[in-house]
C-alpha cells in the first residue's frame, strides 16, 4: 500500500496522467467491474467476496504503479530488485 501512495502521491506532485497502455486500464477496469457484481450476489459471503475484490485492487494498483515507473531497461533492473527486495522483506 505505501508503494501504491507512493506512486499516486508523485502522479499529484509532478501533475501528469499516468503513461499506461488503455487496453490494460480497460482490462482491470472489467475485472473489477465483474468482480464487483459478483462479490455483490455472493450470497451469504458478501463481505469476504468485497475484501477479497479490494485486496485484488490493490495488487491491480501495483501492476499499474510497476508498469507505469518502466520507461527503459534501467527502470526495468530497478523494479525487479525492488520486487525482490519487498518479497525477502516481507
Amino acid at each position: 500500500m505505501a508503494a501504491i501512495a507512493v506512486w499516486l502521491g508523485s502522479l499529484i506532485v509532478d501533475r501528469h496522467r499516468p503513461n499506461l497502455p488503455r487496453v490494460l486500464v480497460l482490462g482491470f477496469a472489467i475485472v473489477l467491474v465483474i468482480g464487483l457484481v459478483s462479490a455483490a450476489i455472493a450470497d451469504g459471503y458478501n463481505s469476504d467476496a468485497f475484501v477479497f475484490v479490494g485486496r485484488s485492487v490493490a495488487g491491480w494498483l501495483l501492476c499499474l504503479a510497476i508498469v507505469d515507473q518502466i520507461r527503459d531497461v534501467g527502470s526495468v533492473r530497478t523494479a525487479l530488485a525492488a520486487i525482490v527486495a519487498g518479497a525477502a522483506v516481507s
